[in-house]
This record gives structure tokens, C-alpha cells and sequence, in this order.
């Protein structure tokens, strides 16, 4: 007897049906995500039409939303300008070399720097509708070198004001502003505020007997609650500079303005004796 064998068939493997989504229905995205993904403008735009349309609703929000797009963009609050020129006892310049040639325009020189007192004027103008105020100012000195002794060029004053604010003595061994005429730190207990387009102009007499000094100024401000400082000259541009004076014969070469209004040449190794009658500005020592 022949034994019949039953064939079955394998058995289906269970399969998982992905659900499709019903057509009109896409997928949600986080608002944080879709946030993320705009650009600083467009986000500064978007802050910029949200708070106009509140400020329209609340007064003193405008000049907030104003403020806080500047910030945004990291638009600085102050503006800063400085110059550094001869002070009110005359036009004094110094050189590291013997230049034998009249320079066209010594100020702009490059191989001179002032020698014996300048005056550094500041002009700063507020770029907020809060008001920023300047705290304090420091020193940061660069440089010290022997003072120079190569040309001299002198120019004597020829009257004026001297409307100097501060006051800054670079060979004290911390150099600080003082108020003019003496007097302690020119910023303990008061400060200088401006609000947006308002100028303050602030004019520092420097003075050194001793050496060559190369400095900046680091300005502390304060807007909004938050400190924060610029530097003067900023960083990648070369320092505020300026030299002591040396003993009027110890020069190399000199040019002196006379009583006809010439400036005259004088080779001081050829001619010592000239120079060393040449009346300097009188520099206190510290």
C-alpha cells in the first residue's frame, strides 16, 4: 500500500501595510525649528514690524524696538573720533632721524611724532535713544622707549584758549585722567551721558619729560545696564604716540620759527650753540 503525502503550501510571511497619509495633510514642523532656520534680517525685520505694531499700542516701546534692532546688528552706541595734535603752548615734533629737509606738512608726518605735551580731542556722539554713559576712561600704555633726539620742529604758540578737560601725566606709574588744573581722577563720582545724535567732545592734554610713550584709551560705557568698552585708537591701528623733549643742543637737527614768522634750519653738529639757545615749552616732571 502506497502511503499518499500531502502537499501544503509555505505559509505567507505577515506583512506591515504603512498607513498613507490621507492627501491635503502634511506633516507639522516645530515653530522653534522654522524660527532657526530665518536669517539675522529677516528675524531683526520680523522684531522691527512686531514691536512698531505694539509700540502703536504702548507708548516708550518705539524707542526700545529702535534700540534693540541696532543691537541686533551689533551697530556700536557710541561713535568715536580722535585726533591728536599740537596743545596750546605750540606746535612740537620730533623725529627719530637727522631729516635735513623741511617737511611740507609736519602734523602728518610720519617720521615725527609730538614731543613734550599734546592734546588728544575726542568726539563721541550717541547712537541710542537710551542714553549711554561714559563711566571712566583708562590707559593702556603700548610703548616706552628713550626719548627722541634726532629733528626737532617747533613752532611757538600763538595764543588761545585752552579749553583741556583732562589732564594726563604718561610717566606717572599708572597713568590716569585727572581733572585739569589738578585734582584727583577726573570720573570719580561723575560721568558723561549721551542720547542719539547728541555730541560730547572731550579734550585730553598728555605730557611727558621722561620718555617716548605709545598708549591707547579704553572708554567704559553704559547702556541698558550693560558695561562694555572701546578702545582709542581701536586695535589694528597704530597707538596715540608722542616723545619727551631732550636738552635743545642734544638734537641733531633743528627747525625753529623766528620773529620774522620763518622756520629756519639749524645742523646742530655744525652749529651747537644755536640750538642749545632754542627755548623749549616748559614740561613738569612727575
Amino acid at each position: 500500500m502506497t502511503k499518499q503525502v500531502r502537499k501544503t503550501a509555505p505559509a505567507k510571511k505577515a506583512t506591515t501595510k504603512k498607513a498613507r497619509p490621507k492627501a491635503g495633510r502634511k506633516e507639522e514642523e516645530s515653530p522653534t525649528s522654522s524660527w532657526a532656520k530665518l536669517s539675522k534680517g529677516t528675524k531683526a525685520l520680523v522684531a522691527l514690524i512686531g514691536t512698531t505694531a505694539v509700540a502703536a499700542v504702548l507708548p516708550g516701546v518705539l524707542p526700545y524696538a529702535s534700540d534693540r534692532v541696532l543691537d541686533l546688528f551689533h551697530s556700536p552706541i557710541v561713535d568715536v573720533r580722535s585726533e591728536l595734535g599740537p596743545s596750546i603752548l605750540g606746535l612740537t615734533e620730533v623725529a627719530t632721524e637727522a631729516v635735513t629737509t623741511e617737511p611740507a606738512n609736519v602734523r602728518f608726518d610720519p617720521r615725527f611724532a609730538p614731543a613734550g605735551l599734546a592734546l588728544t580731542k575726542l568726539t563721541l556722539e550717541g547712537k541710542r535713544l537710551a542714553a549711554v554713559a561714559l563711566l571712566d576712561i583708562s590707559v593702556e600704555i603700548v610703548e616706552r622707549l628713550p626719548p627722541r633726539q634726532g629733528a626737532l620742529y617747533y613752532i611757538p604758540a600763538q595764543g588761545g584758549d585752552d579749553d583741556t578737560i583732562l589732564d594726563l601725566n604718561l610717566d606717572a606709574p599708572e597713568p590716569v585722567p585727572t581733572a585739569a588744573g589738578g585734582g584727583g581722577p577726573y570720573f570719580v563720582g561723575k560721568h558723561i551721558t549721551l542720547a542719539r545724535g547728541e555730541l560730547g567732545v572731550i579734550d585730553v592734554q598728555s605730557h611727558t619729560a621722561q620718555h617716548e610713550f605709545a598708549w591707547r584709551l579704553r572708554l567704559h560705557l553704559r547702556y541698558r545696564g550693560t558695561d562694555s568698552e572701546v578702545t582709542v585708537p581701536p586695535a589694528g591701528s597704530p597707538p596715540f604716540r608722542m616723545t619727551a623733549f631732550v636738552a635743545p643742543g642734544d638734537y641733531r637737527q633743528q627747525f625753529v620759527w623766528n620773529d620774522n614768522g620763518d622756520v629756519v634750519p639749524h645742523d646742530c653738529a655744525a652749529d651747537k650753540a644755536a640750538c642749545a639757545a632754542t627755548t623749549l615749552p616748559e614740561v613738569k616732571a612727575s
